[in-house]
């Protein structure tokens, strides 16, 4: 014990000692480094950047908003604060020198060097050092000077533009539920409906590509000024806004309104003169605006041909006339035992997500007399085949003046007949119930069972499966499909191939595949000519499993 006494009194002292005289000296040192010592942007409160380019007083509101006092009162661009109040918490001196020259020797006399003005302090930024890494600075009441990282001189030299706010107005365009945009020759209205749906109300009647929407309102909502030409607008005839060409209205969830004007004039710099009312002052904005706001009507427009978010029939009314009745969300056709819904939900598809190529106006066609009507409750679309033009069909949409200039695939649709939406697979059930498949060919038999939630070959040998291997089974077992549906006195051969789909539910469906190449099938006592190359896959699948 008394060998580990000295050991443990050395280490006590040595711990003290660097508790008590070397971290607070180091500290000290530290400290010592910053820039402005005892310095936090969080506190400030007001302070004051005085240039040759500019002289601004910055006060933090109540709502801790940084605005600019003098020499005018307006809101300041936060960024440009965070960013000055950021360099100056984080920069620290990497130099001191003595200086023993005269303040224009370093940039610091009066007419060049910046001016920071916190409390009661003064920091002097002056020009960059040769290597214009450093800048030299210079703290009121201190003698030497001091050499920084130059970025603080970059921060500090800011135009009154450059520190006051640029944006026209503040509001989320999401929040937008009407536009108004009144030019010379017309008005466009466009409202948003309560499921978010766009549509236009004047001059015409439709539903608008809600990105086109967007483009607008986003240019509106983020729009900066570009200059602030005068900061009362007591002379708008001479800016062209007296009798603006374009006044946009966007009117928000909380009816709250937010009005602009632009005018075609543009400034020197080729900006468009600008004001918004609330503001009280002249502005000039990008021509981007301008030209967001001088958007056509059949610029907005949807370019697709179905706008129904739920559909409850088709009627198509081509060769034949056929009606698609949805019932509790699957589509039938009257006296067909069963409709393939796939088919129909492409349909759907189609029109609602192919975007036509272009859209024309007042063109000559000729109609076919082929339409296509969707319905849903009250409301419906309706479609008429105008001919060809081209790879390209034309498609009117009701009786609008438009036409849609749509891939020529579509035209297949206003041809179909009851016979095309068939359901020609032969499974009755879902493929996720499938639990067991039986697979006879000649004499041979195999068979696959599900057992507590286990695939396992049972026939013509026993062992358990791999979950992967048996998902291609019931993809092959579900797609057994049928061609045509084949007259009862029809030759198609003896049975060598018989397939069992069995579901949990008990359910069981028996297939006889016939002839050499098991071309033909019978089905619930009717004959059927398949797909033979589908049957082959199931096939291969089980001889694969025995090897």
């Amino acid at each position: 014990m008394k060998r580990l006494a000295i050991p443990v009194a050395i280490l006590i002292l040595l711990v003290a000692f660097l508790l008590f005289f070397e971290i607070p000296r180091g500290k000290k040192q530290a400290s010592e480094q910053r820039l402005i010592p005892g310095f936090h942007s969080a506190s400030l409160r007001q302070f004051e950047i005085s240039s040759p380019e500019t002289n601004a007083k910055l006060v933090k509101d109540t709502l801790g908003v940084w605005r600019i006092k003098e020499p005018i009162e307006t809101r300041a661009d936060s960024v440009a604060v965070a960013r000055i109040l950021t360099v100056l918490d984080t920069t620290k001196i990497e130099e001191t020198i003595d200086a023993t020259t005269r303040p224009e020797e370093f940039g610091l006399d009066e007419q060049s060097r910046i001016s920071f003005i916190h409390r009661k302090d003064t920091l002097f930024v002056g020009r960059n050092n040769p290597t214009g890494r450093l800048c030299y600075v210079r703290r009121s009441g201190g003698e030497n000077v001091l050499l920084v990282p130059a970025v603080i001189r970059r921060t500090l030299n800011k135009t009154l533009y450059e520190l006051r706010d640029k944006s026209v107005f503040r509001f989320d365009p999401k929040d937008a539920v009407q536009l108004e945009i009144s030019r010379a020759t017309d008005t466009v209205r466009i409202q948003k409906s309560p499921d978010g749906i766009w549509r236009l109300v004047e001059p015409e009647n439709f539903v608008c590509e809600k990105a086109q929407v967007m483009l607008i309102l986003n240019a509106i909502a983020h729009m900066r000024a570009e200059s602030f030409v005068c900061e009362k607008a007591d002379s708008i005839e001479k800016y062209g806004l007296l009798r603006p060409d374009v006044k946009a209205v966007v009117r928000l969830e909380n009816e709250e309104e937010k009005i602009f004007l632009i005018s075609s004039k543009q400034s020197e710099t080729k900006r468009n003169y600008a004001e918004n009312p609330e503001m009280g002052k002249i502005i000039t904005v990008s021509p981007i605006v301008f030209k967001r706001l001088s958007v056509e009507p059949d610029q907005l427009r949807i370019k697709t041909l179905l706008t129904l978010s739920n559909v409850d029939s088709i009627k198509i009314e081509g060769k034949d006339t056929l009606l698609l009745k949805n019932r509790f969300g699957k589509f039938s056709i009257e006296g067909q035992t069963r409709t393939n819904q796939d088919v129909v939900q492409s349909m759907i598809r189609e029109f609602t997500s192919i975007r036509a190529d272009s859209l024309l106006r007042n063109v000559r066609c000729k109609r076919t007399g082929r339409r296509i009507s969707f319905f849903s409750g009250k409301e419906s679309e309706h479609f008429l085949l105008c001919g060809r033009r081209g790879e390209y069909v034309l498609i009117a949409k009701g009786e609008d003046k438009i036409l849609y200039l749509m891939p020529g695939s579509m035209a297949d649709w206003f041809d179909k007949s009851a016979n095309d939406f068939l359901d020609r697979h032969f499974l009755t059930f879902d493929k996720g119930d499938i639990n067991k498949v039986t697979l006879r060919v000649n004499d041979t038999t195999f068979q696959v069972v599900k057992k507590k939630e286990t695939w396992q070959l049972i026939s013509p040998c026993k062992r358990k499966l791999d979950d992967g291997r048996v998902r291609h089974l019931v993809d092959y077992a579900s797609d057994l499909t049928w061609k045509q549906l084949l007259p009862d006195t029809a030759e198609i051969g003896q049975t060598n191939i018989t397939v069992k789909i069995a579901s949990k539910s008990g359910k069981e469906i028996v297939i006889q595949f016939t002839g050499s190449v098991a071309s033909s099938a019978i089905f619930e006592g009717k004959k059927y000519s398949i797909d033979y190359y589908k049957i082959g896959r199931l096939r291969s699948w089980f001889e694969e499993e025995i090897r």
